[in-house]
């Protein structure tokens, strides 16, 4: 007959993958762990033992998901170039990127890879003067869309951006969005796809207000 197993008991100091206990357990069987980047938080005794959870912070889970899939070391986003990985912005891996005018700025990795940071701040206002206004602001999130996104299973009534054919003028400039569409822009409005197939250009976007939007997109997640 085989033995009672013995209750596992973590004492401080315990390294588990990226923690490290550094509180004995409590009355509820949770302990006081540390994560490799500081944050501190209790986890329940059993998914400590556990083999496929709690290896790190949910802040460091979605970094290291997000690094598997795209790196940015020495690699060129718009006018950066990155040079270094350097911090953390807003609780992501930052990196130092030289801009082409020759300024240097830390810039979050999810705003370098999403598109959505291609210059340095003093560029970006003397090029076209338009940063912070909701046309600049439906460019970015269309950029964003189209180059980012990473969920490997589509919900209902979404498509993978990154296999559609987009106008890549759009992608790489804003000046080149502003020309087609700022003439029938108005505030408020929203940019939609008028058929969900096919990527983002001039002949297949049209400003819609908030509310056309929105029933446009439960129509077509009816289909």
């Amino acid at each position: 007959m085989g033995g009672v197993s013995k209750p596992v008991i973590f004492t401080i100091g315990t390294i588990i993958k990226d923690w490290e206990v550094i509180g004995n357990i409590t009355s509820d069987n949770r302990y006081e762990v540390k994560c490799k980047c500081g944050h501190i938080q209790t986890i329940h005794k059993s998914n400590l033992k556990s083999k496929t959870h709690s290896f790190m912070c949910k802040t460091c889970g979605r970094a290291k998901q997000a690094n598997t899939q795209r790196t940015p070391m020495e690699k060129e986003y718009g006018e950066f170039t990155v040079l270094h990985e350097e911090g953390r912005v807003s609780n992501e891996i930052g990196y130092l990127c030289r801009c082409s005018c020759g300024k240097e700025t830390i810039v979050a990795k999810n705003n370098l890879v999403s598109g959505r940071s291609t210059m340095c701040r003093s560029c970006s206002l003397s090029t076209h003067g338009m940063t912070g206004h909701p046309l600049h602001q439906s460019w970015q999130n269309m950029v964003s869309r189209a180059k980012g996104y990473k969920s490997t299973i589509q919900p209902k009534g979404h498509v993978d951006y990154k296999n559609l054919v987009h106008n890549q003028e759009w992608l790489g400039s804003f000046e080149a969005f502003q020309e087609d569409m700022e003439a029938t822009w108005f505030q408020g409005a929203q940019l939609h796809r008028a058929n969900n197939t096919i990527g983002y250009n001039k002949d297949n976007c049209i400003w819609l207000s908030k509310a056309d939007h929105a029933t446009a997109h439960h129509i077509m997640n009816k289909e």
